[in-house]
């Protein structure tokens, strides 16, 4: 019987399969991009089974989207044996874990490798069936008692039990039912995806779980990611919202008539582009006709970009033909486009009235969600959005609810409206639906905040779009050690590529090139393509570079665990509307007790314990001496 690592190209497969289902989901609104008119009926449908979710019955379910770190793979392989992973499971070379050792093997120590020995140790008190994907929500490092001065500018008195393991801080009272049982447990889990193969293909069994679904664990705790439906869910809400959706539907129609998909199809990806930079701008369609002619001019400037990086005459004579046949085809097409704006602004209108409902009726009394804007002053903050999914033998569907606007702005503040009680009320309530600074006031972008939306906005906003993603590690790397190998292998998971930005001063008589070397060796052992690059200036100014010279790409910077580490990128967010898709990221120590002096102490009195002491355990023994005989 094959084991599940001799599954991982299966696995792969079926990750391309499913309409992106975990790779990329599609916001509700660009399925009018992805299927034309039919994706027009599909979404009003995917409006109406949502609302009928909380009225009455539906065939889809909603699941709330919780903000764990790390993705954790877990259960049963292919032989019955019980393993853990990171989301590394479905990389090209999986990195699957049986043991503590394969752990340490695969990932080092500390920060990701602590998580996974946790989930190891504990997950399999809850008797998985099958392969599931969950957020890893906390663990006995990660809990504290805590009581606020402030909560949204109201004296507090109250002492919670918070974990924050991203960058949303959850938090229950002391010693309610939800506070004894998460003190307890050693670690908690979102369980959100829970698969199975079946005839050698894995496939998505179901995108929701139930705790009940787990045998009860005094150690681990699972939080319910399925929406609650509250007693008073068959409420004027949802008959107006019917309502405004029935009305919206013989609108949306008549503009899909008028809309020529089939000539729309070859403009889809850069259509979708183009509306996020609207978004990241801080608008979204507001005047689908004014959008219509920038449309055209983004693309113009796209063509313009191209043919200025060409260098002979003749590539650029035929881009430049390529250039005024497509402007001449969008000419014609302007009513096409127009239209097909006005329809997914629509869609999103709805949509975001059905996520701010969806907010209130669904609030979790039991569990609460906070930003931390400055010590011991918490502000409420709402879920990151919602999950619309539905599995058939056909296949599964996976709708994002989110709503973008709210995620790309700036602004996140204090306080939170009662619900309008009378019809009156409701009524303006669909019509004007408040805006996120109604919700939560109007408030500095402080650091905390601001790495909020940057989690936010490479989560929702970004996934929409197929860029790269590249994990960038600047560092004087004289020599580097598994310590660095293990920090840049933990920010690469997330990414399709890396690069590697080398020093390059001479330290204690080891050379830059010694280092490109020993990190190219290296780089052989981490299953994604890496490129290492001397600086010829410092590495941190080659990062700004960089970033400067790939603005169409995800980009991924590691930083140390130290604050000063982080503040180097300081610029990044303070500019964030100029570097929207740049993430810096604070590694947590991978490698303990790891230092740069000793092992260039060892490498002079004695190389073969330096190779042992500094060298990860996933380079071979012939790579090992080909360092040795780089270093002698």
């Amino acid at each position: 019987m094959k084991s599940f690592k001799q599954h991982h190209t299966v696995i792969l497969e079926f990750f391309d399969a499913i309409d992106g289902a975990v790779k990329h989901i599609d916001h509700l609104e660009e399925n009018i991009l992805n299927k034309g008119k039919q994706g027009v009926i599909e979404a009003i449908s995917q409006i109406e089974s949502s609302i009928s979710y909380f009225v009455d019955e539906s065939d889809y379910k909603i699941s709330t989207k919780f903000d764990g770190a790390p993705a954790i793979v877990a259960g049963l392989d292919t032989t019955g044996k019980f393993f853990v992973a990171s989301k590394s499971a479905f990389a090209k070379n999986p990195k699957i874990n049986y043991t503590d050792q394969d752990i340490v093997d695969n990932h080092g120590t500390g920060g990701l490798a602590d998580k996974l020995k946790l989930a190891l140790r504990y997950l399999p008190s809850l008797n998985l069936k099958g392969i599931y994907q969950m957020d890893y929500m906390f663990d006995p490092q990660m809990k504290e008692y805590e009581t606020p001065e402030n909560i949204d500018g109201v004296k507090n008195e109250n002492r919670f039990l918070t974990f924050t393991p991203n960058t949303i801080k959850y938090a229950v009272t002391e010693n309610s039912p939800y506070g004894d049982q998460i003190a307890k447990s050693k670690i908690g889990v979102a369980i959100h995806i829970e698969y199975m193969i079946q005839n050698g293909i894995l496939k998505v069994k179901k995108y929701t779980s139930s705790p009940d679904e787990f045998t009860p664990s005094n150690t681990v705790f699972v939080f319910n990611v399925l929406a609650d439906k509250p007693k008073n869910s068959k409420s004027t809400f949802s008959k107006l919202l019917l309502k405004d959706v029935q009305t919206k539907k013989k609108q949306l129609i008549k503009l899909a008539d008028k809309v020529d998909f089939s000539a729309l199809d070859d403009f889809t990806a850069t259509l979708k582009a183009y509306i996020n930079s609207e978004i990241r701008s801080g608008r979204f369609l507001e005047d689908t006709a004014i959008s219509t002619e920038e449309y055209v001019n983004y693309i113009s400037n796209r063509f313009a970009k191209d043919i200025e990086k060409l260098k002979s005459e003749k590539g650029k004579a035929k881009k430049a033909e390529q250039m005024k046949s497509t402007l001449s085809s969008l000419k014609k097409l302007k009513p096409s486009i127009k239209n097909a704006f006005e329809i997914t602004k629509i869609i999103a209108n709805l949509k975001n009235n059905l996520i701010k409902i969806f907010n209130e009726i669904t609030q979790n009394d039991l569990l609460g969600t906070y930003l931390e804007e400055s010590p011991n002053n918490w502000q409420t903050t709402a879920p990151e959005g919602f999950a619309l999914s539905k599995v058939t033998a056909d296949g599964a569907q996976i709708t994002k609810m989110v709503d973008r606007e709210e995620f790309s702005r700036a602004n996140f503040g204090t306080g939170k409206p009662t619900s309008p009680e009378t019809k009156e009320d409701q009524e303006s309530y669909i019509k004007n639906p408040p805006t996120r600074g109604d919700f939560y006031g109007r408030g500095r972008f402080s650091m905390t905040v601001g790495e909020k939306f940057k989690s936010l906005y490479d989560n929702i906003v970004n996934e929409s779009e197929d860029r790269e993603t590249v994990a960038v590690y600047p560092g004087g790397y004289k020599p580097p050690t598994k310590g660095h190998y293990h920090s840049f292998d933990y920010i690469l998971q997330d990414a399709d590529k890396g690069v590697i930005f080398i020093g390059k001063k001479e330290r204690d008589g080891i050379t830059a090139e010694q280092s490109k070397q020993i990190w190219e060796i290296y780089a052989k052992t981490l299953g994604k393509p890496v490129e290492v690059i001397i600086s010829n200036v410092t590495p941190v100014k080659s990062v700004y570079d960089y970033a400067d010279n790939n603005k169409d790409l995800n980009i991924i910077v590691g930083a140390g665990d130290k604050d000063d580490d982080v503040a180097r990128y300081s610029y990044f967010e303070k500019n964030i509307e100029t570097y929207p898709l740049v993430r810096v990221v604070k590694i947590p120590i991978q490698s303990e007790g790891i230092s740069g002096t000793k092992t260039r102490e060892l490498i002079a009195q004695d190389i073969d314990k330096a190779i042992e002491y500094f060298v990860p355990s996933s380079v071979s023994t012939d790579d090992r001496s080909k360092i040795r005989d780089l270093l002698r």
